[in-house]
């Protein structure tokens, strides 16, 4: 029985190995006793500490790293990430301990080395380092430490006394795994953020939009929160005259240029806005502000009656203006139309009859007795083909000038003046005519002295 140690007996290593077999394999402490770090580049670096190794089942060897020790990392793939690990190991064949480092294999997701118990290595590992697709640079960020974690490295304790550091490790593994995942998203610039980019200034509450609660009592609808950027639910319908206040303060709220009204508070919508402490902005506008439609001047009477618009405000106008489509009417010569007010659709027509040589104008001028001189009593009938026949105009010349008739019948033909005394009448034609009854000639403009008789005129 080999046994250590005996009072005046030589050993060889073997013996000297018992001393430690009750010990466990791992480091001698976990401050910076082998602690890897970065060391630069494509490098890492292990500072200096003791560590426990297994020559064989009954042999233990205590290891020294008197210096720091640096470590190069093989160059990453281009394309997948590797996972290398930093080991403490003897060689059993060339009967020497060292630290090294044993490149992973390249894959989505890369899996640690197999550790080496055997008749040719005893290792532990001290650490695992990610090596990312085409990296130039490894971090600390990239270096994760297993001395804590049992299977494949712990601490060097008698094993009768061994602190157990197994659900330490996990705690600390899953924490680093979830540091990990984060980093991983942030290297990507996508999902997590740090404060320091979502939130540089410190801004708090307000650099994200907070929930409001809102409620209407009467006319006045109530915000309750807090933050710069807000959001809530409107309870109820907008009415013209309703206010609002934040935290119980009055405050005027606006949509775009105009103050916030219905058509952007409608109940069971969600509202985002912004409030600076005197006022609520709400998202939105862009569209016909009041000022805009200030601009536009229609009126009801200058829109076609039915057609609906907007002008001069938000409240929307019915035209009244009547749709005349199109007026199509006949007028004799002499006389006018009034065009009716309204829309007119542009293919309306008023047409003028034409006096030819077959319309005629028949003139009769008599006598009544019993004022003194005998006072002529006009009567005129216009015939023209094609036209309804006007009517009978009767005409009684009094004292003066009083009884003068302008363009008799509308026929544009002639105008009776005044009563020119001893029974006669004056006539001023309007244009060229011939009386048929005398065969005489009539000019425009030239006053004529007729007697009691039958006249026939026609134009020339």
């Amino acid at each position: 029985m080999l046994s250590y140690p005996l009072d005046n007996t030589a050993y060889e290593a073997e013996g000297l190995g018992l001393e430690h077999v009750s010990r466990s394999r791992g480091v001698l402490t976990f401050d910076d006793n082998l602690r890897v770090s970065a060391g630069g580049g494509m490098s890492v670096t292990v500072s200096p500490g003791v560590c426990l190794l297994k020559m064989s089942k009954y042999w233990a060897v205590t290891c020294l790293q008197k210096e720091a020790l640096k470590l190069p990392i093989q160059t990453a793939d281009g394309t997948l990430p590797r996972k290398d690990v930093v080991v403490a190991r003897i060689d059993k064949i060339a009967n020497i301990t060292e630290i090294v480092v044993k490149a992973g294999t390249p894959a989505s997701a890369p899996a640690l080395p197999e550790i080496v118990r055997d008749s040719h290595y005893d290792e532990i590992f001290l650490a695992a380092v990610t090596v990312g697709p085409g990296v130039i640079e490894i971090t600390n960020a990239v270096i994760q430490d297993l001395r804590m974690d049992e299977s494949v490295c712990g601490l060097m304790i008698d094993s009768s006394a061994k602190l157990p550091t197994d659900a330490y490790n996990a705690q600390l593994t899953a924490l680093l795994a979830q540091i990990e995942a984060e980093l991983s998203h942030l290297h990507a610039g996508t999902a997590v953020m740090t404060k320091a980019q979502y939130d540089p200034a410190g801004g708090g509450v307000n650099i994200c939009v907070q929930e409001y609660e809102c409620t209407k009592s009467g006319s006045v609808y109530a915000l309750v929160g807090e933050g710069a950027v807000g959001r809530f639910k409107v309870p109820t319908a907008w009415s013209a005259g309703d206010t609002w206040t934040v935290n119980g303060v009055a405050v005027p709220a606006y949509c775009g240029a105009d103050a916030a009204d219905g058509d952007c508070v409608v109940a069971g919508r969600w509202i985002t806005f912004v409030y600076d402490g005197t006022r609520l902005d709400f998202n939105g506008g862009g569209g016909l502000s009041n000022a805009k439609l200030a601009l536009a001047t229609a009126t009801e009477g200058k829109v076609l009656a039915g057609n609906k618009f907007y002008a001069g405000g938000k409240t929307i106008k019915e035209g009244k203006m009547p749709n005349r489509g199109a007026v199509d009417t006949t007028i004799n010569p002499g006389s006018s139309y009034t065009v009716p007010a309204g829309y007119h659709n542009g293919e309306g027509r008023v047409k003028a009859a034409t006096w030819t040589k077959d319309k005629y104008l028949y003139l009769v001028i008599q006598y009544q007795g019993g004022y003194g001189n005998p006072i002529p009593e006009y009567a005129a009938t216009v015939v023209a083909q094609g036209i309804p026949e006007p009517g009978f105009l009767a005409h009684y010349s009094g004292p003066g000038n009083s009884g003068a008739v302008t363009n008799v019948c509308n026929a544009n033909m002639l105008n009776i003046g005044a009563y020119a005394g001893n029974g006669t009448a004056q006539i001023t034609p309007l244009t060229y005519l011939y009386d048929i009854f005398h065969k005489t000639n009539h000019d425009p403009g030239v006053v004529y002295t007729l007697g009691a008789g039958a006249y026939c005129y026609r134009m020339r």
